[in-house]
């Protein structure tokens, strides 16, 4: 019993630090036998010491992989250069998963200069294993990132708060015509219009609150290229809150834009043709509710838009002309005519009956099936009265002559 007056001595102290060190310690012959081993290694691998130094080598506790490594580098640098550092390698455990290790090992000469000992190491490594795995990971993911950022379509530079351009991709290179060479460390204004200047400075102020920022902007490229860009601007914030960097990501919307400006002339075109022609014009849905109608149209029906716009056709058609007008309908329907025209009858609103010359056409989805119906009518009650009042003309007077030639044959 150690006591004050009966303090341990220097090698209970040295065997005590030994036993339990933070490292596992063995000692081992030249051929891997185990001579000796420290408590430490016999918590970290659960082997126990008489086991241990009952003929087993330490190869024999390596994973088959391990056993091949010791073999043909871990066994010959030792007596090639006497030591070797920080080996990586699984140890087997009863009952459990291998454990991950690094092994240091010096090699200790007899008085002959022979081999005689190796001293031995051992370093849990699983912190560090999972560390590495994580670090391996998180790389690839970085690496593949780069890649994708690399390769991408779209214009991907990073910027920092003062607006000097530090990364530039392939993107930028098509979008903008300049090398990333040529563009890495010039401000970001040089690639922005004089117009939007301003805009992008006042940005990266905003940014410093750290949201993301959306634009669209016009961008300037190699010998004065204009090109309209939506942009997307994320701040890069470290602590205590200062903006370091900016990511952007650049579209080029030039196509869309252009597309737009063509759409939106197209329906132009089409409203003032709508709205200024001569005749009736009319859409209905599939279901043969007006959905929109222009003024010609209200003029012959007698109904404002708004009313319209409640009703079907055959709400307003004459009862003795809608089987004529739906029979064309369902053909239409089936695909087998793209379009039709007949003469009916329409109520107006005061209850009156207008004749109308009818001509209907369609508009189909992808699949074929009727989008809506186009439907022209031109109001031709004036013209089937002129006709009818010229055909009662001209009976009176085929039968006037007739009259006439048989007083003179008289």
């Amino acid at each position: 019993m150690m006591t004050a007056e009966n303090p341990p001595s220097f090698e209970e102290n040295a065997e005590e630090l030994y036993e339990n060190a933070p490292c596992g310690y063995l000692s081992a012959a030249p051929d891997g036998h185990i001579m000796r081993v420290n408590q430490t290694f016999l918590n970290l691998t659960g082997h126990t010491r008489e086991e241990l130094l009952a003929g087993r080598r330490l190869q024999e506790l390596m994973t088959v992989p391990g056993r091949v490594f010791y073999d043909t580098h871990f066994a010959p640098l030792l007596r090639i250069q006497g030591f070797v550092k920080e080996i990586a390698c699984d140890l087997l455990r009863p009952g459990r998963t291998p454990l991950p290790v690094l092994l240091n090992a010096v090699q200790v000469l007899n008085a002959s200069g022979q081999p005689a000992i190796l001293r031995i190491t051992v370093f849990d490594a699983t912190e560090r294993r999972r560390y590495e795995g994580d670090l391996l990971r998180a790389r690839q993911k970085a690496e593949r990132y780069a890649a994708i950022v690399h390769a991408s379509a779209d214009a991907i530079l990073s910027v920092g708060a003062d607006g000097t351009v530090h990364t530039w991709n392939s993107g930028a290179e098509q979008l903008f015509g300049y090398s990333a060479a040529e563009a890495v460390g010039r401000k970001i204004r040089e690639f922005i219009v004089p117009e939007s200047v301003e805009e992008i400075t006042e940005l990266l102020t905003e940014l410093r609150s750290g949201h993301a920022i959306r634009r669209e902007i016009v961008c300037s490229g190699r010998f004065g290229k204009r090109v309209e860009v939506a942009m997307t601007l994320t701040p890069h914030i470290e602590p205590p809150g200062e903006l370091t960097a900016v990511s952007a990501i650049l579209t080029d919307i030039s196509d869309r834009k252009r597309s737009e400006e063509s759409l939106q002339h197209s329906e132009q075109l089409h409203r003032i043709a709508f709205d200024l022609s001569p005749t009736g014009v009319a859409y209905l849905d599939s279901e043969s509710r007006f959905i929109r109608v222009n003024e010609i149209m209200c003029r012959i029906t007698g109904y404002s838009a708004a009313e319209l716009l409640t009703k079907t056709f055959q709400d307003i058609t004459h009862p003795d002309d809608l089987d004529a007008d739906m029979a064309h309908v369902q053909r239409l329907l089936a695909r087998e005519a793209e379009s039709y025209s007949m003469e009916k009858r329409y109520f107006r609103k005061d209850g009156s009956i207008v004749l109308v010359n009818l001509t209907v056409s369609c508009m189909r989805t992808a699949e074929g099936a009727v989008d809506f119906f186009i439907a022209v009518v031109e109001d031709i009650s004036e013209r089937k009265q002129a006709e009818i009042e010229l055909h009662e003309s001209e009976a009176r007077y085929r039968a006037l002559t007739e009259a006439s030639a048989t007083v003179v044959w008289r």
